[in-house]
């Protein structure tokens, strides 16, 4: 403990006064004349005595009130981490991070997080005494905002007015560690600046800390000098969020009716009644429900749309407005083919003219599906950029270069479907390239006459089979005479299955495409599929299925990065990113791979990417659910992240700056001493009173 006005405590002698005065009045001795001594005696046995203590005991609760008041003014401190008296001659290295990922946009009592946050950092920069060379970092993205000895914390007022929040995923940790290590590890900290702190706003979600690595060692933070204070947040009172926007129906076509899947959480404590859903597409309300949320509960809801035409469609779940916005849309995308274009792949024209018939008759709109043949050449490419699917038949016999060309087609979003061939040597030894190759092959199994397998698994639940319109579709499954032993691996699905346990049909995602493998050739010694009521319809929801497959990219996560191909008439063209907000910003693509790098991702809704006038693809952004306000480190945990003994996490619901300035420079305790002074005085009083049964003797 230490003294603010240490030169008071000379006020402490004054509590030799009341033992002066009670020394000064023993001495004086009074006579007084009885008729009788006997009495006295029984005073000196029981009266006395209580006399005597009572007066030692005022004597010693007036000399310590003295003492007690003599402290109070002195302002007697709980010292901190530098002594008081010394705060105005310290330097002080000081680093400020501060969170402005989408979290700190929620708003509390009126203002967001993010704006209380940025005024603390302004009361405790006047609070603070001494020089004070200082460092300020936003954490997304992150970036120094202010470096330099601290002149007029009106100026860094205004800095701190620049830093909006950004709806990208939360790098606060990564951000921390960054900073620790080049700022105030390996930075040159001036012999002057004795007092370092590292001070850190963030409502510390627990989402993203498996990211972060303690910095070095614990043996190195505990070693630094560094005195870290965690500033908290307060919790978000209301909050629903959609969780979820998701297209149930894989396999559409204009005309139809769209089934689309989502999900609402109540993160609050508090329940809701009359809450609206909303579904947009393509900024047309077409969905809308009214439903109530318990508290901390979820609600799943099924909206069905009609969708006419085809195309790229986007949508969006809405719910209204509360204490955080950021999730209270959804945004999604799905497209619905106008035309498929498939190329069919195979040894010779004839072996690929029956399912030219089948495609043709795939729809009744004649146009729908157009298709070309192609047959295996070891010197032609196979020319897919304007395709949506291909069909092969017996793949072993493509060229290097053409199984180049599929992957390439494949990873950008095509489809694939490959029948196998009889020619297992050549299956065995068969790579497409490292980013795909088939199944292992086994052995070819070719049954006697008369005798097959039958399919005895279906995955009804695939998008494929869900739904099929066919009544019965196990009757409807073809009889299997050879096929090839395939053992798919687990990255392989399997769809059907014959009889003897071996896979039929078996499907792989590769890059942002699919893949769906036949044991069996289209060919009536294999299998009577050809033949069968089935196969038009199968193969017609095939195609659909590949063909309308969302990519890995049509909904993205705001920051994300990643790549889009570019087809060649493309890349000579001006490539432009417009986002949700209409914000135009040129990309420069990288002409040898053929792609361009989507790096400006930080808004959500709806982007589009251009190539001169022409789209080249659209995609959608939301929110990453590590953004949830909700899920926050509890202090015990956050404690145990930095040093213990050296770290202070202030709760949003103390005054932050007294908070800071008492864990500089110590806990004043002149408000227990007066509370003590009181405390004293009414026990004095209450010794010292006159008893009326002493007065009666």
């Amino acid at each position: 403990m230490s003294f603010l006005v240490p030169s008071i405590l000379w006020g402490l002698a004054a509590a030799s006064i009341p033992i002066i005065i009670h020394l000064l009045s023993i001495r004086k001795t009074q006579h007084i004349d009885f008729s009788t001594i006997r009495f006295i005696k029984e005073l000196e046995h029981e009266t006395i005595r209580k006399l005597k203590i009572r007066q030692w005991l005022l004597l010693f609760l007036r000399t310590l009130a003295i003492i007690l008041i003599v402290l109070a003014f002195s302002r007697p401190v709980k010292v901190g981490y530098f002594p008081p008296w010394a705060a105005g001659d310290r330097n002080t290295k000081m680093v400020i991070i501060l969170d402005n990922s989408a979290s700190m946009s929620a708003i509390y009592d009126g203002a967001s997080l993010l704006d209380r946050s940025k005024n603390s950092i302004v009361q405790i920069l006047r609070a603070v005494e001494g020089k004070i060379n200082l460092e300020i970092y936003q954490t997304t993205p992150l970036k120094n905002i202010f470096s330099g000895e601290m002149i007029s914390t009106d100026e860094i007022d205004i800095l701190l007015t620049r830093i909006k929040p950004n709806f990208m995923e939360d790098d606060l940790w990564t951000g921390i560690n960054f900073v620790l290590n080049e700022v105030a590890f390996k930075g040159k900290i001036s012999t002057t600046e004795a007092n370092k702190e590292f001070f850190i706003f963030s409502d510390f979600p627990s989402t993203a800390v498996e990211d972060w690595q303690p910095v070095s060692t614990q043996e190195l933070l505990d070693g630094s000098g560094w005195r870290f204070f965690l500033i908290s947040q307060p919790e978000i009172e209301n909050n629903l969020s959609v969780q979820t926007a998701e297209v149930l129906t894989q396999i559409r076509f204009p005309g139809q009716l769209i089934d689309i899947i989502t999900e609402v959480q109540n993160y609050s404590k508090n329940s809701y009644k009359d809450i609206q859903v909303q579904l947009f597409l393509d900024h047309k309300r077409v969905g809308q429900l009214v439903s109530g949320f318990k508290a901390k509960k979820s609600k799943e809801f099924l909206f069905r749309a009609f969708v006419k035409n085809s195309g790229t469609l986007q949508g969006v779940v809405e719910i209204p407005e509360d204490d955080y916005e950021a999730d209270n849309r959804k945004f999604f995308q799905f497209s619905i083919p106008d035309q498929v274009f498939c190329t069919l792949i195979g040894p010779t024209l004839e072996s690929l003219s029956f399912l030219g018939k089948a495609l043709s008759s795939v729809s009744q709109d004649p146009h729908f599906i157009d298709y070309r043949l192609a047959i295996y050449d070891q010197a032609s490419p196979l020319y897919l950029q304007n395709s949506d699917v291909i069909i092969t038949i017996n793949p072993s016999q493509l060229s290097q270069s053409n199984r180049k060309e599929i992957v390439k087609f494949l990873q950008r979003g095509g489809g694939m479907i490959a029948f196998l061939g009889d020619d297992v040597e050549k299956l065995n030894n068969f790579k497409f390239s490292n980013v795909f190759s088939l199944p292992q092959v086994n052995s070819l199994i070719e049954l006697p006459d008369n005798i097959f397998h039958e399919v005895t698994f279906i995955d009804t639940d695939h998008p494929i089979f869900s739904d099929f319109p066919i009544a019965n579709l196990e009757s409807e499954m073809p009889q299997v005479f050879k096929h090839v032993s395939i053992s798919p691996g687990d990255d392989w699905d399997i769809l059907l299955t014959l009889s003897n346990g071996n896979p039929l049909l078996i499907e792989k995602h590769v890059g942002n495409g699919n893949v769906l493998v036949f044991s069996v050739p289209p060919n009536l010694r294999w299998t009577d599929l050809p033949i069968r009521g089935i196969f038009v319809p199968f193969l017609h929801r095939m195609i659909h299925y590949l063909s309308t497959k969302e990519g890995a990219k049509d909904v993205v996560i705001v920051g994300e990065k990643f790549e889009v191909p570019l087809d060649r008439s493309s890349i000579s063209e001006e490539i432009e990113l417009i986002s949700p907000f209409g914000r135009r910003t040129l990309l420069v693509p990288n002409y040898r791979r053929e792609v361009v790098m989507i790096n400006e991702v930080d808004e959500i809704g709806s982007y589009k990417l251009m190539a001169g006038s022409k789209e080249i693809t659209s995609f959608v952004a939301n929110v990453s659910e590590n953004e949830n306000p909700s899920f926050r480190f509890t202090t015990n945990k956050l404690i145990s992240l930095f040093p213990e003994k050296q770290t202070k996490v202030v709760s949003w619901k103390e005054d932050i700056v007294s908070s800071v300035l008492e864990a500089r420079r110590g806990t004043e305790l002149w408000r227990p001493f007066v509370m003590a002074v009181l405390v004293v005085l009414v026990l004095e009083t209450w010794v010292g009173r006159i008893r009326k049964e002493s007065s009666e003797k």
